[in-house]
């Protein structure tokens, strides 16, 4: 497959991507294609740019140059219509002072779904609990079963297994194999097993985005 057809057929592709924290470029000349049911494991030593890069790939914050395209598409999708095609997992979650059940519905899903991600993600006993209220494992589970609400294209996970014990994890892995059926994942761990459950892993160090671990 050549660097253009993947580009098109990626959901999403970024190529010659600078990226900046601070001022200072933390990342240049990013190149990465994610195709539909793959797994990628972004990895790498504290304040090498995982983090920046994972934001500005959701648009959350503006590259300094370079491209991203998303579906095929030379732009990032705007407002409700990137809430319903991302799923995001940051490390600050927003809106602590709103319930479990509004804070599912803030990627635009009606009541319907809202409650079948209730029942699938065993958040009964918290859906009108305040996130603020919660355990940092409880508010992890709320965070991936908020990103899943709008049944996205991509997943964008940083760090998605913290505070989880080793039952949720597993529950996390189940997860994994079955959102790849129907999207791409990208997701930022320090977990080496976390790492075997994915289709390859991008390390970052010295300001680039390597395919293998830096010695």
């Amino acid at each position: 497959m050549t660097a253009d057809v993947a580009r098109m057929t990626a959901v999403l592709a970024c190529w010659q991507l600078e990226v900046a924290q601070g001022g200072r470029t933390v990342l240049r000349d990013v190149a990465l294609e994610v195709q539909k049911g793959e797994v990628i494991g972004l990895a790498g030593r504290n304040g090498s740019g995982k983090t920046t890069l994972l934001n500005v790939l959701a648009g959350l914050r503006e590259p300094l140059g370079g491209h991203i395209a998303w579906l095929g598409r030379d732009r990032l999708p705007r407002g409700l219509e990137r809430a319903r095609t991302l799923g995001l997992v940051l490390q600050h979650e927003p809106a602590p002072w709103l319930s479990v059940r509004e804070i599912l519905r803030l990627g635009g899903a009606d009541a319907g779904r809202v409650a079948a991600i209730v029942d699938s993600h065993r958040l009964d006993a918290l859906a009108d609990r305040r996130v603020s209220e919660l355990s940092g494992g409880e508010r992890q589970r709320v965070a991936l079963a908020r990103a899943c609400a709008a049944e996205p294209a991509l997943y964008l996970l940083d760090e998605p297994t913290n505070h989880l014990d080793q039952v949720e994890r597993r529950e996390f892995e189940s997860w994994l194999r079955a959102a790849r059926k129907t999207a791409a994942v990208v997701l930022i761990t320090h977990s080496r097993s976390l790492l075997k459950h994915t289709d390859r892993v991008l390390w970052t160090a010295n300001g680039q985005v390597l395919d293998r671990e830096p010695t």
